[in-house]
């Protein structure tokens, strides 16, 4: 049997939900602080810049159709999975594929405050001014 009233619960409960929030949000904001740095990013696409300038040299034995599509596909897919790095290292944002933190903290309390309405008044004035009688949970 539960030792606590059913008010007593839910706000241990939010509590509990609440506690677990802020930990999620600790980890998030470590999430979103840049994990390379802007210099490493920049190599990176300067070395796949000069990778996809080199190619067609590199290669002799291509017809120049099936070279041009090649680099293009290249160029694309490199460029293509840099750009996808760059969306993954940044999840938080306003648009479609981001994570709006706000809006899901926005609802997260508004559901919250719905079920804390739906809750008995503990500690209430009721209309004559008096404070309202906490339920006596049999024990």
């Amino acid at each position: 049997r539960n030792k606590f009233p059913p008010p007593r619960r839910f706000h241990r409960n939010c509590d509990k939900h609440l506690d677990a929030m802020v930990g999620n949000l600790d980890a998030l904001v470590a999430m979103e602080e840049e994990s390379t740095p802007v210099a490493y990013q920049w190599l990176l696409q300067f070395m796949v810049l000069v990778y996809v300038s080199f190619y067609p040299w590199c290669v002799t034995h291509e017809t120049a159709f099936m070279l041009l599509f090649t680099t293009a596909i290249m160029s694309f897919v490199y460029y293509g999975l840099n750009t996808i790095t760059h969306e993954h290292e940044e999840p938080f944002g306003q648009f479609g594929a981001d994570l709006n933190l706000q809006r899901s903290y926005e609802y997260f309390f508004d559901v919250l405050a719905g079920q804390q309405s739906e809750t008995p008044a503990v500690s209430r004035a009721n209309s004559s001014g008096h404070r309202a009688e906490s339920p006596q949970v049999p024990g």
